[in-house]
C-alpha cells in the first residue's frame, strides 16, 4: 500500500490499521494504532520539548530541540482524541485518556508490562486486552475497578483511527505530515525507471528509409535514435559519438565496418533478416510475415543493450 510519493504516508498507516482490523490481525493493528498519537502530537505541540532541571532546553548533537514525545502524545490525545473515547454518550469523562494511552503504548511496544504482570509499578494501570467484548470496555460482574482496565482491541484501534483521521482532515497544512512518511523503494520499478531515464543511443544504418523511420517510432521512448544515410556516415557517427547499439541489415554482417564493431565487442549489433538466422556474434531479428513485431522488437533491444 504505497502512496503516490513512493512510501508509506500517514493515511497509508491508518488504512493499513483498518485492513488489519478487517483481517483480524490484532497485534499489528494495535501496534500501529498506538503510534498515531506520536505523529499527531509532534505536529500539534512542537513547542513541547525536553528541558534540564534548570529549565534549559535540551538539544541533540545537531543543535535541534529534543521533543518531549510523552507529553506531546498525552496532550494531543487529551485535546483531540478523548472525545472519541466515551463508552456512552452520557459519560462525562472518557474511559481512556492521554496518560493511560501513553502507558499502554510504551508497555505494548517496548516493555510488554502491565498485562497481568506482577512487576507492574505502583500507580500504573493494569491493562487487560480482549476481543468480541461488544463494546469499548469489557465488563464483568466479578471484576472490580482495582483489577485495571479491560479494553476491546478492535474498538480501541477503530477509535484511534477515527481520531487521527479527523485530525488529519482538519489540519490545514497537510504537507507537514510528509515529514513522517516512511520512504520505501520498489526495486523493480526503480530499476525500470533507471533504465528508462538513462537512454541508450542506437544507430540505424544500411536500412531502407521507410523501415528506419518505423524503427525510430518504435524505440524513441527508450533510446535516442540516429539514422545514417549510408555506411560512410555511419562510420563517422561511430567515430565521434558513444553508440550503445547498431541496427543494420543482415547483408552487411560480413562487411568490414560491422566486423570491426563485432570484434570490439562494446557495441551491441542487431541485424534484420527475412529469415531467422542463428549468429553468435550478433542478434538477428526476423520479420513476421514481412513485418516487424513492435513489442517483440522493443523487448529484444531493451533487454540486450
Amino acid at each position: 500500500m504505497l502512496s503516490n510519493k513512493g512510501g508509506f504516508s500517514f493515511i497509508n498507516r491508518i488504512e493499513e490499521i483498518e485492513e488489519n482490523i478487517r483481517s483480524e490481525r490484532w497485534q499489528s493493528a494495535l501496534a500501529l494504532s498506538l503510534t498515531l498519537p506520536d505523529i499527531c502530537g509532534a505536529l500539534s505541540h512542537p513547542e513541547i520539548v525536553k528541558k534540564y532541571k534548570n529549565g534549559k532546553i535540551i538539544k541533540d548533537k545537531s543543535g535541534k530541540k529534543v521533543r518531549d514525545i510523552g507529553k506531546q502524545y498525552v496532550m494531543w490525545f487529551d485535546t483531540y482524541a478523548s472525545k472519541f473515547f466515551h463508552n456512552n454518550k452520557n459519560d462525562e469523562e472518557p474511559y481512556m485518556d492521554g496518560e493511560k494511552c501513553w502507558q499502554l503504548r510504551c508497555e505494548y511496544l517496548h516493555q510488554n508490562k502491565g498485562f497481568n504482570n506482577e512487576d507492574i509499578d505502583y500507580g500504573e494501570i493494569l491493562f487487560h486486552l480482549g476481543l468480541n467484548c461488544g463494546k469499548s470496555i469489557c465488563v464483568f460482574n466479578n471484576i472490580s475497578k482495582d483489577d485495571g482496565i479491560w479494553l476491546d482491541i478492535k474498538s480501541l484501534c477503530e477509535r484511534l483511527c477515527k481520531a487521527a483521521r479527523n485530525y488529519y482532515d482538519y489540519y490545514e497544512n497537510k504537507e507537514e505530515f510528509d515529514v513522517f512518511n516512511t520512504p520505501v523503494i520498489d526495486w523493480v520499478e526503480y530499476n525500470n525507471d533507471d533504465k528508462k531515464t538513462v537512454k541508450t543511443k542506437i544507430l540505424i544504418a544500411g536500412i531502407e528509409e521507410e523501415t528506419a523511420m518505423a524503427i525510430r517510432i518504435i524505440l524513441e521512448d527508450i533510446s535516442d535514435i540516429e539514422i545514417a544515410s549510408d555506411i560512410k556516415e555511419a562510420k563517422r557517427i561511430i567515430s565521434k559519438e558513444k553508440i550503445n547499439g547498431i541496427i543494420s541489415d543482415y547483408k552487411y554482417i560480413n562487411s568490414n565496418w560491422i566486423r570491426v564493431i563485432l570484434e570490439d565487442n562494446k557495441i551491441a549489433v542487431f541485424v534484420l533478416s527475412e529469415d531467422k538466422i542463428e549468429n553468435k556474434s550478433c542478434t538477428c531479428i526476423g520479420f513476421e510475415d514481412g513485418y516487424l513485431n513492435p513489442e517483440k522488437f522493443r523487448e529484444i533491444i531493451y533487454t540486450r543493450i
